[in-house]
């Protein structure tokens, strides 16, 4: 959580917002706890104040953080988009829109990579307002300050997702000293115009989802029917495999059976032999000239 207490609300604000959501009340008690603590209550008053940030907010302050460099390459093609675009300058206008494709593509894959350091995954929902947002801000300038102030509580909510469409050339009539005021009027437009093509863009991808949805039910429900066959095969597989058991069982019982009956007889017939040599032996004794007749015959 927080270690050390920040001496000022601008050091704790900064502190407080670079938190994830999940933590950002229980950290915003302790902040304003410990300026309590110290009586600073007019501190403490304040902390309590600052509002907990969406997650797509907090993702931009995040890269607000740690992607200076790209947020600020980003933020000041803003004038220079809306410049080109008053002027008709279509080769600048180009190559400024290509690079603000370029740049708004490695902060969202900055993005990703600084929640998946949280073990945050990014939905599709953040995605569309953290674009939205570096959109709005190219556009406008006070969008532009509070992207970079890392303090964001909520995303522009006007400004579309992705690159958006190719700008509009209005007809140009130079240089003049409400440069500024032009500025912000045209790129307000090319706001509502990219806000357009991302809404567009968002339905079709919520259309391609919703059809990916229902081909995996489909599939689902395919190897649920194929998992019950299969259950029921088993069973059936079960059962017989049961009953063969018993039967090897009974065959088993019946052939040590039979063996016990075969060693019966055989033990009998043993006797019988025996009986059967000592009959004629005792017949021998009594009629020696039969026993002899007998004998050759």
């Amino acid at each position: 959580m927080v270690d050390q207490l920040p001496a000022d609300l601008e050091a704790a604000a900064a502190l407080l917002y670079e938190q994830p959501p999940a933590d950002f009340v229980t950290v915003r008690g302790n902040l304003a706890n410990s300026a309590a603590e110290r009586g600073d209550r007019q501190l403490a008053d304040l902390i309590k104040k600052l509002r907990k940030p969406t997650v797509s907010a907090w993702t931009l302050n995040l890269l607000s953080r740690y992607a200076t460099k790209e947020m600020d390459e980003l933020l000041e093609l803003g004038p220079k988009l809306a410049t080109a675009t008053r002027r008709g300058q279509a080769s600048e206008l180009r190559t400024l829109s290509a690079r603000r494709q370029q740049l708004q593509g490695v902060l969202m894959q900055r993005a990703k990579r600084l929640l998946s350091m949280h073990r945050l995954k990014m939905s599709a929902s953040v995605a569309y307002e953290v674009e939205s947002t570096l959109t709005a801000a190219v556009a406008d300038p006070d969008v532009a300050t509070a992207v970079r102030s890392g303090r964001l509580e909520r995303p522009a909510q006007y400004a579309g997702l992705g690159p958006g469409p190719p700008l509009r050339l209005v007809p140009g009539t130079g240089p003049d000293d409400d440069e500024d005021e032009d500025a912000g009027a045209d790129a307000a437009v090319f706001a509502a115009e990219t806000a357009e093509d991302a809404k567009a863009r968002y339905a079709r991808e919520l259309a391609a989802a919703q059809r990916r949805r229902e081909k995996a039910a489909a599939e689902l429900e395919r190897r649920q029917v194929e998992r019950d066959r299969l259950t029921a095969s088993q069973a059936e597989l079960t059962q017989r495999l049961e009953a063969l058991k018993h039967d090897l069982s009974e065959l088993k019982r019946r052939l040590v059976k039979a063996e016990d009956e075969v060693a019966a007889a055989e033990v009998r017939l043993g006797d019988a032999s025996e009986a059967l040599a000592t009959a004629e032996r005792a017949l021998a004794k009594a009629d020696p000239a039969g026993a002899r007749t007998r004998g050759n015959t």
